[in-house]
């Protein structure tokens, strides 16, 4: 854990059980370290039996991804997911559902997890083109996904969207 005193009186925080589970919190004041998730939204788009994957190298790794990022204060998780993929491909997007929730541990923080909500999308204009913090953008087909360079968060919204599709992991 990082954050090693209280961010309201600067008291060291102690480990204790908190609602059943183990938390850093304040034996001062009534502060917990709730490590809540970090939210992050997605669009799985597919265009002619083919997904988009954005290629990122970043300082935990390098993986294919879904596009994608981190929702901003104030932000609807749909508007994270329509501005990330503009600003990873150039596409612009509608929304056309809700694949589902995925969580998996942060990289350099296992006791923390993201929590990326991954839309559906249509691209309604835009050209390909790689920006922000991808350096690729590719479409493959389903035969062709890099399954071992995924993001896990991503592995699993794949696999629920080819469990729907009645299609199987390669």
């Amino acid at each position: 854990m990082s954050d090693k005193y209280c961010p309201w009186c600067s008291t060291p925080l102690e480990e204790r059980v908190v609602d059943g589970s183990p938390h850093m919190a304040c034996p001062n004041c009534s502060y917990v370290d709730w490590r809540n998730p970090a939210p992050n939204a997605g669009c799985l788009i597919e265009r002619d039996g083919k997904i988009l994957l954005v290629y990122q190298q970043t300082r935990v790794g390098d993986f294919w991804a879904l596009p994608g990022g981190f929702v901003d204060s104030g932000e609807r998780a749909e508007e994270t997911a329509v501005r990330e993929v503009r600003e990873e491909t150039g596409f612009n997007v509608r929304l056309t559902g809700c694949l589902g929730t995925y969580t998996h541990p942060l990289p350099r923080e296992p006791d923390r997890h993201y929590l990326r909500i991954v839309f559906t999308a249509e691209i309604i204009g835009g050209e390909l083109h790689a920006a922000d913090d991808a350096v690729e953008g590719r479409f493959f087909g389903i035969d062709e996904l890099p399954w071992d360079e995924l993001r896990p968060v991503d592995t699993q919204a794949l696999q629920e969207w080819l469990r729907r599709r009645k299609g199987a992991r390669p």
